[in-house]
Order: structure tokens, then sequence, then C-alpha cells
């Protein structure tokens, strides 16, 4: 079974300008039987994915590129919760509260507020995506490790026992 497990699509990362239904397309072209997405931080693209995968008869997987001190980590087999807010509910007392009777309010304000609200992670160490993923039953990739230089290379071998494994070609 051959299964890419490092895609992103622009539906899902800034730095990706193929869609998730193109990518099926061109998956199921050169004779993958699946694709696993790898968003930047998130799990945006899941709604597209599916209905891509659904429409190609190609397995799909969804992972997340996590940015950490250490550089991207692919993190697999963990809950899109930490990422992913879309349906998440806000209180609307909650946000009158915040504006405090003022008619406006800066879009800066109001996503610290709904970050707060919703405990949103917007930073993650290597050490504690390694942690939460193992806890979760996934497993944790290096996506770049020839990208890795200075500093955090000397002490990089202290989590890489922890690793499942390294992408050596991307």
């Amino acid at each position: 079974m051959l299964i890419d497990m490092h895609n992103h699509t622009s539906e899902g990362s800034k730095d990706s300008r193929i869609t998730a239904s193109d990518l099926f397309l061109i998956a199921r072209g050169r004779m993958l039987d699946g694709l696993c997405v790898t968003e930047h931080d998130s799990f945006r693209s899941r709604k597209a994915v599916e209905v891509a995968s659904a429409s190609t008869r190609l397995l799909a997987f969804q992972g997340v590129e996590v940015s950490t001190d250490y550089g991207h980590m692919l993190a697999y087999g963990i809950r899109s919760s930490l990422w992913d807010t879309e349906d998440a509910v806000i209180d609307t007392v909650y946000l009158r509260g915040m504006i405090h009777g003022r008619e406006q309010i800066s879009l800066s304000e109001l996503r610290k507020a709904i970050q707060s609200k919703l405990e949103i992670r917007t930073s993650w160490t290597a050490k504690e995506i390694i942690e939460e993923t193992h806890r979760q039953g996934g497993c944790v990739i290096l996506a770049h490790p020839f990208s890795y230089a200075g500093e955090e290379t000397k002490t990089m071998h202290s989590f890489l026992g922890s690793i499942s494994n390294s992408v050596i070609f991307n």
C-alpha cells in the first residue's frame, strides 16, 4: 500500500497552491492508495479532504505539521481539537462583556479574547508535542530534519529517542 504521508492543500496551508481535489486526483493518477494531509498547525482542510477522498476513492488520513522550537514535526494519530476550533461556540454575553459598551473593537483585541476563551495553543515545544502525541497514542516524525542548524542541533538529541521516524526527502 502506497500512502504519501506529508501533504498540504491550499484550503489549509498558506504554502500550498493545490486544492485537496487536485491533490487527490494527482495521487490517483500516480497509483497511490491514499494521502495523509498534514496542514501547518491546523486541520482546516478536513472537509475538503473528506470530499476529495470520497470522489477519488483514495484513503485519506489527517495529521498536522506542528511548528515547534525545533522546527516542524509531523504528528499523526492526534485529535484535531488541539487546533481546530471551527465549530466552537462562544457565549455572546462573554463577547458583550469584553467590549464594555464600546461600539467598536479591534480585530487584534477580538482575536486575543477568542483565543483566551477557547484556550487555543499557538506554540508548542518539541517536548510538549511529542508527549501530547504519545499520550494520545500517536507518533511524531521530523518534517525537515536537515534544516535544523545552530544551537538547536546541540540539544536535539535529548528528544530524538521519542521520534518515530524522519522525512529524508521532501
